[in-house]
């Protein structure tokens, strides 16, 4: 799989990777 090929795919991998530990991070500051 290369970049060019999945764009779109890439973009919301790249996109989960980061809001999933900010995520992690505001529930651990709400408790």
């Amino acid at each position: 799989m290369s970049d060019s090929e999945y764009p779109q795919m890439k973009t919301l991998e790249t996109r989960s990777c980061i809001l999933r530990p900010a995520s992690l991070d505001d529930v651990e500051d709400f408790f």
